[in-house]
């Protein structure tokens, strides 16, 4: 605030009093939230709907030092017509509009007539269904046909949704899987023979009393030529991640990607970011949050940037992909919506947090949420956006390209009645 000119008083306002250097609104007309925990280091009064501190800000004051572009959050602030005050308001809520093939309803018919299968790895992770008894099941795809070869049983006796990940964890020329219960699991790692779906080694990530599940990623993280594990809680639990070496599981590296006392875990994903050799991380807020995201550099920690990729209002958490999609040299985050609202993917420069394109991957009333991967889902060499419909939709697997957007390909991973939804790798 400057209290020195007049000229500057369409940017400050005030609630009581007549002054030279701000405009006079009501409390209701400014309408902020309670002091609380908007994510960044401080407390902040967030901007309600229809605030008049909403794009009323000076943008020149804003895009120049010591503002920077950045509200007290850390959030990058609009840079033709910033907010007033230490938040910056969210942006609205996104309303994509590509003209997509037909979707599914949020319960597919038992009997759909899908795309062809991919041909190139996939893997897929399904819970049981909920009259079925048995265990849940990482689904196996062959690496040249894209052909279902099996299936494999990383946790016996266990029903809830599975994480799923691959790696040449043993340098001997052969994907392993890398399986992670979800919640109502055990914080279980489980690093699977691809071939056979034989466990050759497990692991609790987090105290193994507790049951939100856990996120896994694989990347080697501290250059010795073996693939690292990276573990996140899942939801119940602190947003902790930790890192283990691929050689003996020791922790490597761990910290708390949000507040400590944020109960609603974290998705996290990786790759170099900035070439300088060392895996820098991806990570999404879970449930009970604002949908946050951050990319950190895997050198100091440091935050490269954040955003929040939905309304901050919405708090059904945030899952995160990384890669190089449509192979043109540049590295893009993907988003996708958790539970409660439409199922939308979105695209992001990690760098700068600007939203590069959107669109829903299933039926925009279907509010089960979508989990992402990118993988070269149909081998021609480009890496693509894949997506898993979540909880109370089949298991409706979903590659698209980038930046067309177009359906490569669409299947069920396993019966398409199971309602309990599907991760992707």
């Amino acid at each position: 605030m400057n209290v020195t000119s007049p000229s500057t008083a369409a940017n400050n306002l005030v609630s009581q009093g007549t002054f030279s250097w701000a405009t006079t609104k009501t409390s209701a007309e400014i309408n902020l939230g309670t002091l609380a925990n908007n994510g960044g280091p401080t407390q902040t009064l967030a901007l309600l709907n229809g605030s008049a501190a909403i794009a009323t800000g000076n943008a020149t004051i804003s895009n120049a030092a010591p503002v920077n572009g950045l509200d007290q959050r850390g959030v990058t602030r609009s840079s033709t017509a910033p907010s007033i005050g230490a938040y910056e308001a969210a942006a609205p809520t996104p309303t994509p509009t590509p003209t997509p093939t037909p979707t599914p309803t949020p319960t597919p018919t038992p009997t759909p007539t899908p795309t062809p299968a991919p041909t190139a790895p996939l893997i897929t992770g399904t819970p049981t269904p909920p009259s079925s008894s048995g265990a849940s099941t990482v689904n196996l795809y062959d690496a040249v046909t894209g052909q279902p070869t099996g299936t494999a049983v990383p946790f016996p006796g266990y029903e809830g949704p599975v994480k799923v990940a691959s790696g040449d964890f043993n340098n001997d020329g052969v994907a392993e899987l890398v399986a992670g219960a979800g919640f109502g699991g055990g914080p279980a790692i489980a690093i699977l023979n691809s071939q056979t779906g034989e466990v050759m080694q497990s692991f609790f990530a987090f105290d193994q009393a507790f049951t939100g599940g856990v996120f896994v990623a694989v990347q080697d993280t501290n250059g010795d030529g073996i693939l690292d594990i990276i573990a996140s809680a899942g939801p119940g639990g602190g947003p902790e991640v930790r890192i283990f070496n691929g050689a003996n599981l020791n922790v490597l590296r761990s910290f708390f990607a949000y507040a400590e006392d944020f109960t609603g875990g974290v998705s996290v994903a990786s790759i170099d970011f900035n070439n300088d050799g060392i895996l820098d991380l991806v990570t999404g807020a879970g449930p009970g949050g604002a949908p946050h995201v951050k990319v950190y550099d895997g050198a100091t920690n440091a935050i490269i940037s954040q955003w929040y990729a939905y309304p901050v209002t919405f708090t059904g958490g945030v899952f995160v992909a990384v890669g190089d999609i449509g192979n043109d040299s540049t590295f893009e985050v993907v988003t996708g919506a958790g539970a409660g609202g439409a199922p939308v993917v979105a695209v992001w420069d990690p760098f700068t947090g600007t939203l590069l394109a959107e669109f829903y991957a299933y039926a925009e009333d279907f509010t089960g949420g979508v989990r992402v991967g990118v993988n070269d889902g149909n081998g021609d060499g480009t890496a693509d956006i894949i997506t898993g419909a979540g909880p109370g939709g089949g298991p409706h697997v979903k590659a698209f390209s980038f930046p067309a957007l177009d359906l490569l390909f669409s299947f069920y991973s396993g019966d398409p009645a199971n309602t309990g939804g599907v991760f992707v790798s």
